[in-house]
């Protein structure tokens, strides 16, 4: 092992990591990504459900945002033509 790149190494251990989503279902049924099991666990200490709505609200509110800009796009556009 010792006469591996750093990026040989790297990969190796990239690779004995255990991956799986949060829920520990298929993320072709839940649309969860897959992460290490360490990235995880720090992520659930870290999001507390004040966290997680306080996210939603905010998603929420950019794409109201954003679909409003492109009403007033589609209005520009209209109008110069």
């Amino acid at each position: 092992m010792s006469n591996l790149k750093k990026s040989q190494r790297s990969l190796r251990q990239w690779t004995k990591q255990k991956w799986r989503t949060k829920s520990g279902k298929k993320s072709s049924e839940t649309g969860e990504r897959y992460l290490p099991e360490k990235a995880i666990k720090h992520s659930q200490k870290k999001n507390t459900p004040e966290q997680v709505e306080k996210k939603e609200k905010t998603l929420k509110k950019e794409n109201n945002i954003l679909s409003n800009q492109k009403k007033q796009l589609e209005k520009l556009e209209s109008i110069e033509k």
